[in-house]
């Protein structure tokens, strides 16, 4: 019981659809904000043994209260109350009884009845909410519910972003409805309810989400706290983009109003996991990017993609992967994809192992005929025509000059010149050079050695789909550039029978290639550069050939080689871009089981010269599919 007690009231009259009074406030259209404590404007210490209580009702606008209202309005009345007693301070809020909620927008920012019998709150319609600690029981019947600090636009009304801010209740039943709440993607927080009792959902309720901004991709969130039990779950969550909002960020996109459907990101509702030290009551909203599953991506894209689902958390990409969460077409995030991806990039690495080997088979084929017609000095020319059976072809010009110290012995150096369309986007240029040697009779011992390198350079054109991306120009190009080194020592042990010489081969060969380039796929866009991990191919070479006499002018020859690879190997690329440095999954496997063939004919034209016509091609039988057919046509006179 309270001594005397001294009360002064002042009262101001505002126009709301709906009565508000010191019993109970209704809010069935309009919209009301309250911020702050909203109390009186003063507040006394009272060592007495009196208690003194000031009722003062607050003008609707005044400072420290902001109102928005959208319709009809009619008279009410808003009054709180603090009272002071003893040295106790209490802040009291809505000193009422029930507040209900069938329409319009109510928001609280402060405490309310802190001190007081809990109030009870009823949401069945427009929306409630604000931020600070409600001593009330909040029953949702259907509504949003929209905890957070609201700065005079409620998300699913108003074109301003509403800040992240946490509100605290007493108790929590829903059985329909939304929770409406806004998560900021640069601290990966949320608008956290918080239940200090229990939480019993129920029926076809769902998460609003909105993010704060546009311009950086959301990740996974608590939004509900319950230090009581909660039973139920809330059914799903979804995406809401204020209207109005727009994104900011380098591919520049308008986004639409109302619930929104992302091609870049999936929403779930799920409990907390004790296994990470969260409390198994609390709900979280779990984010999962998939920008590798983007309808419309290439294979490149595809790989660009799965990159980017694990950069989400790199500030440095967030206002990019931001623009790809939040535009409108799924076309205009494939097409942006697209267009950053390195098309053919890790083809054109491969080629480039696969082209080195050319090399080796030429240089063999040379020494075989320097067995069959020694000589002092000679040029020689050769030409190769190889079409690969999982993509384009290649022609190949390479020219030699060797000479000999005896007849056992020669030497010499070569350049080669190929270009390849690696696929209807694609063609790559080779240019290989380098030196050999060549040891051994016609029958006997025969030692073949060749070293050199080859610079790769790689021409990507790619046609931009009909999207809705200005900043993209039409046509899109890579360029990307690279080298080898390779190595062959071979040999064979040639035993001669009746009409052919036949024996043994063997050898070990070695291909290391790497490639870099960068694409600016619009004039005010960001470039991004790749480099590829090294590749290298380390192949065994075991098989046997035959020569064949049909005259003292023609020479058929066949052989079969088995190639077994112990490398060849490459787990993908590294991107730079906006100055973050991240891996591209693309792996490679070469071959590691392949059988090359060769088979031929060497005819002497004159004393000097003699001309070779062939067939040389490879086929593997396990890992990548690198096989190909050729024409092989050489040309060698001595001087």
């Amino acid at each position: 019981t309270l001594p005397t007690t001294t009360k002064s009231t002042t009262t101001t009259t505002i126009p709301l659809l709906g009565t508000i009074t010191t019993g109970a406030i209704t809010v069935s259209g309009g919209g009301l904000f309250l911020n702050g404590n909203n109390n009186t404007t003063t507040t006394t210490t009272n060592t007495a043994t009196t208690a003194t209580t000031n009722t003062t009702t607050n003008t609707i606008g005044a400072t420290g209260l902001t109102s928005v209202l959208t319709s009809a309005l009619t008279s009410a009345t808003y009054t709180s109350t603090t009272t002071t007693d003893n040295t106790n301070t209490r802040a009291n809020n809505f000193n009422t009884g029930a507040i209900t909620v069938t329409g319009g927008r109510l928001f609280i920012n402060g405490n309310l009845n802190t001190y007081t019998t809990i109030n009870t709150i009823s949401l069945g319609g427009g929306e409630l909410g604000g931020a600070g600690t409600w001593n009330a029981i909040v029953n949702q019947t259907g509504g949003s519910f929209t905890p957070g600090l609201q700065t005079g636009d409620s998300p699913t009304s108003g074109s301003t972003p509403f800040a992240v801010g946490n509100l605290s209740i007493s108790s929590l039943t829903v059985t329909g409805g939304t929770l409406t709440v806004n998560m900021n993607a640069a601290n990966q927080s949320s608008n956290l309810l918080t239940v200090n009792g229990n939480a019993k959902i129920s029926g076809a309720t769902t998460i609003l989400v909105t993010p704060a901004t546009l311009d950086a991709p959301l990740q996974t969130a608590r939004v509900l706290g319950v230090t009581g039990t909660r039973t139920g779950q809330y059914s799903a969550a979804s995406l809401y983009l204020s209207p109005g909002r727009v994104d900011t960020g380098i591919v520049a996109a308008a986004s639409p109003d109302g619930v929104f459907t992302s091609s870049t990101l999936s929403l779930s509702v799920d409990s907390g996991n004790p296994a990470l030290g969260q409390k198994v009551d609390d709900t979280y909203v779990t984010v999962a990017h998939h920008y590798d599953t983007v309808s419309g991506l290439s294979a490149a894209g595809k790989q660009l993609g799965g990159a980017f689902n694990d950069q989400v958390g790199n500030p440095l990409l967030a206002d990019f992967l931001g623009a790809l969460d939040y535009s409108p077409l799924t076309s205009t995030v494939a097409g942006t994809i697209n267009a950053y991806a390195a098309t053919d990039f890790q083809a054109s690495l491969e080629y480039s192992a696969v082209s080195a080997r050319e090399i080796h088979r030429i240089v063999e084929q040379q020494n075989l005929g320097d067995s069959m017609y020694p000589s002092n000095n000679h040029v020689w020319a050769n030409y190769n025509y190889n079409n690969y059976s999982n993509s384009g072809s290649a022609n190949r010009f390479t020219i030699g000059l060797g000479s000999s110290t005896m007849d056992t012995f020669h030497f010499g150096g070569l350049v080669s010149y190929a270009s390849s369309d690696l696929s209807s986007n694609s063609t790559i240029d080779t240019i290989a050079y380098g030196a050999y040697i060549g040891m051994g009779a016609p029958t006997g011992w025969q030692i073949n050695g060749y070293v050199g390198g080859s610079h790769n350079k790689t021409s990507t054109s790619t046609t931009a789909a009909s999207i809705a991306v200005p900043a993209l120009y039409s046509v899109s190009s890579f360029n990307p550039d690279g080298n080898s080194f390779q190595a062959l020592l071979s040999g064979a042990y040639m035993m001669e029978e009746d009409i052919c010489k036949w024996g043994p081969t063997f050898g070990v060969e070695m291909v290391k290639s790497s490639l870099k380039g960068t694409i600016t796929p619009g004039a005010a866009l960001p470039a991004i550069e790749y480099s590829s991990n090294s590749l290298t191919s380390m192949r065994t070479l075991i098989g046997a050939r035959a020569e064949f006499t049909v005259n003292s002018k023609v020479h058929p020859y066949v052989s079969a080689q088995w190639a077994r690879e112990f490398d060849g190997e490459n787990n993908g690329y590294t991107a730079n871009f906006q100055g973050s440095t991240f891996k591209v999954k693309a792996p490679i496997k070469l071959a590691t089981d392949s059988i090359i063939l060769r088979g031929g004919v060497v005819v002497g034209l004159c004393e000097s010269c003699f001309a070779d016509f062939g067939y040389m091609g490879e086929y593997s039988t396990s890992g990548d599919n690198t096989d190909y057919n050729g024409l092989n046509l050489g040309l060698r006179a001595t001087f």
